[in-house]
């Protein structure tokens, strides 16, 4: 049976299926956020600003480079797909975090890189500079590599992938019971963050003026 047959034997259940996808993905999504944002919180010397209605989590230590006058850290991990369109090559953040398209989704360490390498203006190219920079301490880091890092532009990136199987059998009210991979991610976070906090560091002796 083709993939239009199918369409058309279940659409009744097409036609209740977006608002019903929207649904799910919000309980899930939010269990995850806030998942992690625990997860950070409970941290001694870390930080977390999550906000669940905008599936939003940055979080970090509190020793990272920070810019008093903006009032924001400048090194930071959060949440994201690995969609360069903002999401519209997919219709449920759920389809990337279960496999069900080719975009992935995950832990992903990020920097500002114009503040961090200092270079501004025109022709500065710092996001160049800081990728070249990070490509290479990533090849020198074996940790990083076989916890499953990988460079994604201008950061690094680490999957995050559920079972729909196990989504589906402890929806709606065991949702932590399908949350193992994020616990395992966070745990290979945990393991190579003192890699990425030298690369930070690294970063600053190398870029900033004495």
């Amino acid at each position: 049976m083709t993939l239009q047959q199918l369409v058309i034997q279940n659409l009744a259940v097409l036609e209740q299926a977006p608002t019903v996808a929207l649904e799910v993905e919000d309980k899930v999504m939010r269990a995850i956020y806030g998942r992690v944002a625990d997860w950070a919180s409970s941290r001694s010397e870390w930080w977390a600003d999550a906000d669940n209605d905008e599936y939003y989590c940055r979080f970090g230590p509190k020793a990272w480079p920070r810019d008093p006058e903006k009032d924001e850290y400048k090194a930071w991990y959060d949440l994201r797909s690995t969609s360069e369109k903002n999401n519209e090559d997919f219709h449920y953040l759920l389809s990337a975090l279960t496999g069900a398209v080719p975009i992935e989704f995950g832990i992903y360490f990020h920097v500002d890189a114009p503040w961090l390498t200092r270079r501004t203006g025109r022709g500065a190219r710092p996001r160049a500079a800081w990728r070249e920079f990070l490509a290479a301490q990533l090849v020198a880091s074996q940790l990083l590599q076989s916890g499953g890092f990988r460079l994604l532009r201008d950061g690094l990136f680490l999957p995050v992938r559920l079972l729909a199987d196990d989504l589906a059998n402890a929806y709606p009210d065991a949702l932590g019971d399908a949350l193992a991979p994020l616990d395992d991610a966070l745990g290979k976070l945990e393991k190579g963050h003192s890699e990425i906090d030298a690369i930070v560091n690294a970063a600053m002796a190398k870029f900033s003026p004495p």
